[in-house]
């Protein structure tokens, strides 16, 4: 199949969808290729480890942010060259098919992926940490990721410590439901050499109560934290 595979990857250097650097393009291809025909042959084996590779190659190209027009290319460009290498012997023409559809799936949750990455990222950085009333506000939007959780209570002490405030306000009204991740996060600070220096008030939280438990359960300390349902509540006179 050497002539298959330097025939493809002809094409996708003419159509300018290779998408690697030459050698790990040949390494990479040259591996479906001989997947490919030993599928064609009838090993099943052979067949669920190509559709493998070639999910993880879309969904790396989706994450990566490329075209996916560009990605679906790649095994049309595939078809076409077998069809000009091999003329009418179709052996291979269900599973090239197959390709084209798991490169597509694969690159759009791949794509999700990266977006979903980015907005992490940006709520992470991007959630403002104020100071009023005397207290240092901030917020978690979204889902209670272990990286987010760190990073806004991070920034929620350390705005603190640069404004000489004593208390540290969470709102979780636009958060996602509070889960094991943030019970622990909270348990760590009241074990902490923050919680004399810094009182941590939640607000926003719906079932004061069950959250108190939860975090209880994991030999917190419940008197260094309030809970209130409105952050209304903490910042009125």
């Amino acid at each position: 199949m050497d002539t298959t595979l330097n025939a493809w990857l002809e094409r996708l250097q003419s159509a300018g969808v290779t998408m690697a650097q030459p050698d790990a393009a040949a390494s990479e291809f040259g591996g479906w290729l001989e997947l490919l025909t030993r599928a064609a042959d009838g090993d099943a084996s052979a067949e669920g480890d190509l559709y493998r590779l070639c999910a993880m190659h879309g969904r790396r190209l989706g994450q990566e942010g490329r075209p996916a027009s560009a990605a679906i290319l790649q095994p049309l460009l595939l078809a076409d060259t077998l069809m000009a290498e091999q003329g009418n012997d179709h052996r291979f023409t269900r599973h090239v098919r197959e390709l084209v559809k798991i490169v597509a799936d694969a690159h759009a949750l791949g794509q999700t992926e990266r977006l979903e990455s980015r907005q992490n990222k940006m709520l992470r950085t991007s959630t403002p940490i104020l100071r009023t009333s005397g207290v240092v506000l901030g917020w978690i939007v979204g889902p209670m990721l272990a990286d987010t959780i760190d990073a806004i209570v991070g920034r929620l002490f350390a705005e603190c410590a640069a404004a000489g405030a004593e208390r540290a306000v969470l709102d979780l009204s636009t958060a996602h439901a509070p889960n094991d991740v943030f019970f622990r996060t909270v348990a760590g600070y009241t074990k902490s050499d923050l919680a004399p220096k810094y009182r941590l008030v939640l607000t926003g939280v719906e079932d004061a109560d069950a959250m108190r438990a939860s975090i209880a359960a994991l030999g917190a300390d419940t008197g260094r934290f309030d809970i209130h349902a409105r952050l209304y509540d903490v910042l009125s006179p």
